[in-house]
């Protein structure tokens, strides 16, 4: 069986297994087995957080777990006492199930805080440094986050940038806008101003998410925001498709 080891996490995604009717309407699951890396001893207790939606689950005695979805594209949170969370994205077909073996590492021991400080930067944040410091675009940092006390996603985003309006579609989950007169539309015509609803794409650890629900999205789990227009998003974020407004693009915090 091929596997597929997904970037910047510890993650191997087994080729999903059509299921026929397990799961939700679309008959869709994520399962799988947590193993500790270093003997693959199963690991039980762990937690598993699915966003959007807020599915969560917790591994039996085996290390097992499973989880009816929906399909789509989601992030998987993986947390256990005594190792290092890990988090990633999956996509999920309708009637699949997704097997995955999650290896987490022992976290490091805990030693007495001292006054050097490292200014070592995360891996996952370096594009967000490096744009950050070249003054392109709308940015908020751990920092920020911190000192403000924000509970969620959508609070920073209304208080730290106002001018995105968050809608909710059909199937219930948020989506992204500003009001504009370019872009890709979404939404009636505002007839005093001749402008529309614009879309804002949104991008969680480099990976477009097409489905979510913005307060599923604890600040205490996020680094850092950068928020950009059409002419300063990435390019690596725009090849071969409509930026809408821009693109909105959050980090977590995980090395």
């Amino acid at each position: 069986m091929r596997l597929i080891r997904l970037p910047r996490a510890a993650l191997v995604i087994l080729v999903p297994a059509f299921a026929g009717a397990q799961g939700k309407a679309t008959g869709s699951a994520f399962a799988g087995v947590i193993r500790a890396a270093t003997d693959s001893s199963v690991i039980d207790q762990a937690e598993i957080a699915l966003s959007p939606g807020n599915q969560h689950a917790t591994t039996g005695n085996d290390g097992r777990f499973r989880m009816p979805v929906e399909r789509g594209t989601y992030v998987v949170r993986i947390r256990r006492v005594g190792f290092q969370p890990v988090s990633s994205s999956i996509t999920v077909a309708a009637g699949e199930t997704l097997e995955a073996i999650i290896f987490l590492d022992f976290a490091p021991e805990v030693l007495t805080p001292s006054v050097t400080r490292s200014s070592a930067v995360p891996a996952n944040l370096s594009e967000f440094e490096q744009r950050r410091s070249g003054g392109q675009g709308r940015f908020i940092s751990t920092l920020e986050l911190a000192s403000a006390h924000f509970s969620s996603l959508t609070d920073v985003l209304r208080a730290k940038l106002p001018g995105i309006q968050i809608t909710k579609i059909n199937d219930g989950s948020d989506r992204l806008v500003m009001i504009s007169g370019r872009g890709r539309t979404d939404g009636a015509l505002n007839r005093a101003t001749g402008l529309r609803p614009c879309i804002i794409r949104f991008v969680m650890d480099g990976t477009l998410i097409e489905r979510y629900d913005l307060a599923d999205f604890a600040t205490a789990d996020i680094a850092g925001i950068e928020l950009h227009d059409p002419a300063t998003t990435p390019a690596q974020y725009r090849v071969g498709q409509d930026v809408g407004c821009g693109t909105l693009l959050v980090w977590s915090r995980r090395q």
